[in-house]
């Protein structure tokens, strides 16, 4: 009787004792994995709080358990309604589920975060909220659109880096070519100077690009904040056009 009562005690312990200590090894070592990557602190810590809670519930079912096991309690019969259970509940909340799972593949994948301007499924607009069931995007008109994760298999991140445009500008081949340098730098310059909070950089004339019989195309490249590029080029043709209409007759021969 007293073996009995000295197992029916000390295994409770030391399952507890064992369960706790796996728990905060494992958490450790989580944290640890996610710092050595390097990922921002917001995302990482989605991570860590996600796997925790996964291995912290496992660990306890695990340890209860073992825990009836030891005093008695049918579990393979508990098993298999937990089985059964499950199958009904997953059945139930198979698009929870799903959600769940395309969240966590978006935070690994580092998809997109908070702040992020995205287009998913044809709708653009900044992610305003992420969880792991749902991503909220408000779009530049102002309508909040909620979209299930399950539905995030395809999404264009456009806050990664700065859009590059770059502008073919076709003048007929009898205009002077260094003439026609200096005039679109003078547009470029001056546009940099009045656009200088939405341009990265400045505006750079490359070149010539291609040359027929009848028409130059000069290249201009210029990255500019996201969503500016089209104003970006309203001004420049703005001023190259002041510019023709001051030098045109300058450009001949």
């Amino acid at each position: 009787m007293e073996k009995l009562l000295k197992r029916e005690t000390v295994i409770p312990f030391l399952t507890i004792l064992i369960s706790v200590l796996i728990y905060l090894i494992l958490k450790k070592i989580i944290k640890r994995l996610f710092i050595i990557r390097k990922i921002e602190d917001k995302r990482r810590s989605t991570i860590i709080s996600v796997f925790t809670n996964i291995i912290k519930y496992g660990i306890i079912i695990f340890c209860a358990l073992i825990i009836l096991d030891t005093l008695g309690v049918d579990t393979k019969t508990i098993i298999a309604s937990l089985g059964i259970v499950g199958l009904v509940i997953g059945m139930s909340f198979q698009d929870i589920i799903r959600d769940f799972i395309a969240g966590m593949f978006i935070i690994m994948e580092n998809q997109y975060v908070v702040g992020d301007h995205v287009t998913i499924g044809g709708f653009k607009g900044k992610v305003v909220s992420f969880g792991l069931k749902t991503t909220k995007v408000l779009s530049y008109e102002g309508e909040l659109k909620t979209i299930p994760n399950r539905y995030v298999d395809q999404s264009s991140n456009h806050s990664i880096e700065y859009p590059t445009m770059t502008l073919d500008i076709p003048f007929p081949t009898n205009y002077d070519i260094e003439k026609t340098k200096k005039l679109l730098k003078r547009a470029c310059e001056k546009t940099n100077k009045e656009l200088s909070d939405i341009i990265i950089g400045e505006i750079k004339l490359v070149g010539i690009q291609t040359m027929t019989n009848f028409i130059i195309e000069y290249r201009i490249r210029v990255q500019t904040k996201l969503f500016k590029d089209e104003l970006v080029k309203d001004y420049l043709f703005s001023n190259i056009k002041e510019e023709l209409n001051k030098h045109e007759s300058e450009l001949n021969g």
